[in-house]
């Protein structure tokens, strides 16, 4: 005989998962915005400084993570990187490259985003971090999306 279910068990998890990505959302978008960038711009700044890419092959990179932020225009996010100075192309490859303004920026959304996530696992361990994320991938992969880490 099973036991019963508490009322934890009980809480609809899309309503909770959304409810957390709301919010999870609404604190790193705030904190990178004082930083002095937009979330898709934090992913291009990223994303330059730890590989090689010209801005065609950096946007397809990126569509994915577009799927779930209202089909934000993220050409206009690389021009404006651009237009601020912060990334440049090589003349010759058109391979982007951070800028010395650009690392300084990168560096203050990198602080920013640490205290985003300080902020959202105050309390947790890292053993229930661990189980959460692993039982999130697996929730993923049983509805058909690609559990593999990002």
């Amino acid at each position: 005989m099973s036991q019963p279910r508490t009322e934890v068990t009980r809480q609809p998890i899309g309503y909770w998962t959304g409810e957390a990505y709301r919010h999870i959302a609404a604190a790193i978008r705030a904190n990178l915005a004082a930083a002095g960038v937009t979330q898709p711009q934090w992913w291009m700044l990223n994303h330059v400084a730890n590989g090689d890419w010209t801005p065609a092959a950096l946007l397809d990179r990126l569509a994915p993570f577009n799927a779930n932020e209202q089909h934000l225009d993220l050409d206009r996010e690389l021009g404006d990187l651009i237009d601020r100075g912060w990334l440049t192309r090589a003349a010759s490859t058109q391979r982007l490259r951070l800028t010395p303004a650009g690392e300084q920026g990168l560096r203050r959304a990198r602080e920013s985003s640490g205290a985003t996530h300080r902020r959202v696992i105050a309390g947790v361990t890292d053993e229930q971090y661990d189980d959460c994320i692993a039982v999130l991938r697996r929730i993923v992969g049983n509805l058909g999306g690609d559990p593999s880490p990002q």
